[in-house]
C-alpha cells in the first residue's frame, strides 16, 4: 500500500503537568511503523506548571498547543481538534504509550466500509484496558 492510500491521523496527547512522563508518550508515538509523513503529533499543555511545555518543545516534528490554564481534558481535546489537519482525530493521553503498530492497526478499521469509530487498547501507568 503507498503511503497516500493511509489516512492522516491527528494524534492530540493532553498533558498536565506531564514533565516526568510525555516523553515516553511522545517517543512511543515517533516509534509507529506507520508512515511518518501521514500523522502529526499535537501535544496540548493544558495550563501545567511545571516544565511540560520545555520537554515537548525538544520535539521539532511536534506542534505544542500551551493553553494559559488548566481547563480540563474536554477542553484540551477541542483545542487540539481546532489545529488538527488529519482526516482522523486520535486521542491521546501523556500517561500512555503505543506499541509501534498501534496507528497502523487503527488505520485498518478505517478500511472497513463506514466505521462509526475505531479503538485500540490502551496501556496506562496502571497496566492496559479496552474499551
Amino acid at each position: 500500500m503507498s503511503s497516500q492510500q493511509y489516512p492522516f491521523m491527528s494524534v492530540v496527547v493532553i498533558a498536565y503537568n506531564s514533565e516526568k512522563i510525555i516523553t515516553r508518550a511522545i517517543e512511543s508515538i515517533l516509534a509507529q511503523d506507520y508512515p511518518a509523513d501521514r500523522y502529526e503529533i499535537i501535544v496540548v499543555n493544558d495550563g501545567s506548571t511545571d516544565k511540560t511545555a520545555a520537554v515537548v518543545t525538544g520535539y521539532k516534528t511536534v506542534r505544542l498547543v500551551d493553553l494559559p490554564k488548566n481547563k480540563g481534558i474536554a477542553a484540551g481535546r477541542n483545542a487540539g481538534l481546532a489545529v488538527a489537519h488529519g482526516d482522523v482525530y486520535v486521542a491521546f493521553d501523556s500517561d500512555c504509550y503505543a506499541k509501534p503498530d498501534w496507528l497502523s492497526q487503527l488505520a485498518r478499521g478505517y478500511q472497513l466500509d463506514d466505521p462509526i469509530g475505531v479503538s485500540g487498547r490502551l496501556i496506562g501507568v496502571g497496566g492496559s484496558r479496552s474499551i
